[in-house]
């Protein structure tokens, strides 16, 4: 009976810390992501690509999502970047990716995230270099994919089983060489695409995905990884579009004259030139 009435004491404790937690910690790294200006949607952290929540919360019907890779981060502080000339609040844009965010890692991310995005439109920036013979590369698959968004996008009714098995068996192959990774995805498979286990099973899965979306949204909080970007106004100007066009097409062609891809010159030297030789 002492026994029994100490285990009783001992969970009533635990759900009353856990309750504590979730009214006081909790709720402050949730103020922290959710925003009303463009501090979330312009940050560049690698937590935010990664967490289905913090992307969700910040998408509205005025955002259009934008994907890419190293050019979203290489030209943040170009005057002709979206968060220039897009930072308002009639019509902002939510900018997901960073080098090696190659299309896998954005195919997922767009199957997990789609339900929040009432615009139904995306806009992708594809690199040359995403399209090498060997594909995307195990160490830059394991630092941008998002345990989380891939099961979204495996538990998405709107996304065929076809196409969710080519993508879940290429995940697998990419993280061959990572045993806990790969045991992962396996389980996914085995559960969304080939129908084996059982609620339990599901639920388990829910729980370990929970744990791993917590842990990047507390990452992004205790790292102050939210950017300064206060919102300009209510309404984007009316932009002259030819002559804003003109003028960045004439300074990215100063800034891109050593090669024929419009790549920049200091990018093609250090990480092109080799490879794709003018």
């Amino acid at each position: 009976m002492i026994k029994l009435k100490a285990f009783l004491l001992s969970l009533v404790l635990v759900i009353a810390t856990l309750a504590l937690l979730n009214v006081t910690y909790v709720k402050k790294i949730d103020d922290y992501y959710k925003v009303k200006d463009n501090s979330i949607r312009y940050s560049t952290s690698y937590e935010k690509y990664k967490s289905r929540d913090i992307l969700t919360s910040n998408i509205t019907p005025n955002t259009l999502v934008l994907m890419g890779s190293s050019e979203l981060v290489a030209t943040i502080n170009e005057d002709y970047h979206p968060n220039k000339i897009f930072n308002y609040n009639d019509f902002n844009i939510m900018q997901i990716g960073t080098s090696y965010s190659q299309n896998i890692i954005q195919a997922t991310t767009l199957g997990s995230i789609e339900e929040s995005m009432s615009k139904r439109k995306v806009a992708i920036v594809e690199s040359v270099q995403w399209f090498e013979k060997d594909g995307t590369h195990q160490d830059a698959f394991l630092n941008k994919a998002s345990q989380e968004h891939i099961f979204h996008m495996l538990d998405n009714d709107k996304i065929s089983k076809e196409t969710k098995e080519k993508l879940i068996n290429r995940i697998i192959e990419i993280t061959k060489g990572n045993k806990q990774q790969n045991d992962i995805y396996k389980k996914y498979k085995s559960y969304f695409i080939d129908g084996k286990g059982t609620i339990v099973d599901k639920k388990l899965l829910e729980l370990d995905n929970a744990m791993y979306s917590f842990k990047l949204k507390r990452k992004f909080y205790e790292n102050h990884e939210k950017s300064d970007y206060p919102s300009l106004g209510d309404k984007t100007p009316d932009y002259d579009w030819e002559k804003m066009t003109a003028q960045f097409v004439e300074e990215v062609k100063r800034k891109t004259d050593n090669n024929d891809y419009a790549v920049d010159n200091n990018y093609y030297n250090t990480y092109l030139k080799d490879r794709y030789a003018s």
